[in-house]
C-alpha cells in the first residue's frame, strides 16, 4: 500500500504486514509507527525545521545522489526536494533529433542505433537515485549473453524514469512516457526466443520498440523547444 510520511509527506510503498509496526521514511529518515488501520492523519505539510538533504558536490556538474528510486515514483512530491538540488536536476538541457530519423535508423541498424543513442542519454541525464547508472553500463551490459534479457528492463525502465523526472520538473505531464509500453517491449523480446511463436513476438516487440522510441524522442524534442517550457492547462491539474 502507499502512504505519506508524516514528516516530509512523500509517498512510500510499504507492505500490508507493516501495519502496527515502526516504519522508516526513505526520504527524510523519519521513524513513525504505522497505525493498525494503515491510515496516516492527513494535514497541511509542516514547514521543515531542518533543511532537506543537500547534494554533496564532488566536482562542477556532479553530485552524489541522496535519494533512492522513490524519487521516480509519480507520487513523490518534488517540492520536498531541496531547491538547489532541484535546480541541479533541471540544469540538464535536452537535444533535439528527428523522430522519423530515429525510427528509420533504429530499423536499419536492427536496434543498434537506439541502444547506443539512447544509452548515451544515461551519461547526460542527472543522477537522482543511488541506483542510477551511466552510459557505459547501460550499453555494455546489453551485450552480455542471457543477462541482457534482464538488463533490457533496467535500460528501458531507467530511460523512462529519468526522462519522466525531467518532464515532471518542467510541468509537462502530458509528455510522460508509459512504463507499461517498455514492459511490453521487453516481454515480447524475451518471447521472441520461443520456437514458432517467437517470430510473431519478435515482430510485435520491434513494432512496440519503435513506438516507444517515437514517444521518447518526441518528449526530448518538446523539452528542447523553448515554446514548450510553460505547462499547459492539462498540466495544472497535476500540480
Amino acid at each position: 500500500m502507499v502512504i505519506n510520511c508524516p514528516g516530509c509527506y512523500i509517498a512510500l510503498n510499504v507492505p500490508d504486514e507493516a501495519k502496527g509496526r515502526q516504519v522508516r521514511c526513505t526520504g527524510c529518515g523519519h521513524v513513525f509507527t504505522l497505525p493498525a488501520d494503515g491510515r496516516i492523519p492527513v494535514g497541511p505539510a509542516p514547514q521543515p525545521t531542518a533543511p532537506y538533504p543537500q547534494p554533496r558536490f564532488m566536482a562542477p556538474g556532479f553530485h552524489q545522489p541522496v535519494y533512492g528510486d522513490e524519487v521516480y515514483n509519480r507520487m513523490f512530491d518534488l517540492q520536498c526536494v531541496d531547491p538547489n538540488l532541484r535546480a541541479y536536476w533541471m540544469n540538464w538541457q535536452s537535444g533535439s533529433f528527428s523522430t522519423a530519423a530515429a525510427i528509420v535508423l533504429d530499423i536499419v541498424t536492427c536496434g543498434l542505433f537506439g541502444l547506443i543513442y539512447y544509452g548515451l542519454k544515461f551519461g547526460e541525464l542527472p543522477k537522482a537515485s543511488h541506483n542510477d547508472f551511466g552510459a557505459g553500463k547501460a550499453i555494455g551490459f546489453m551485450f552480455i549473453p542471457y543477462y541482457a534479457l534482464y538488463w533490457q528492463f533496467r535500460f528501458w525502465y531507467g530511460l523512462c524514469d529519468r526522462i519522466n523526472l525531467q518532464i515532471r520538473l518542467r510541468g509537462q505531464h502530458h509528455l510522460m512516457l508509459p512504463r507499461e509500453l517498455a514492459t511490453t517491449v521487453c516481454v515480447l523480446t524475451i518471447c521472441s526466443i520461443v520456437p514458432y511463436l517467437g517470430i510473431l513476438a519478435g515482430i510485435g516487440g520491434f513494432v512496440c520498440r519503435e513506438i516507444l522510441i517515437s514517444k521518447v524522442q518526441k518528449a526530448l524534442n518538446d523539452m528542447a523547444n523553448p515554446a514548450m517550457a510553460m505547462p499547459g492547462p492539462e498540466d495544472q491539474a497535476w500540480q
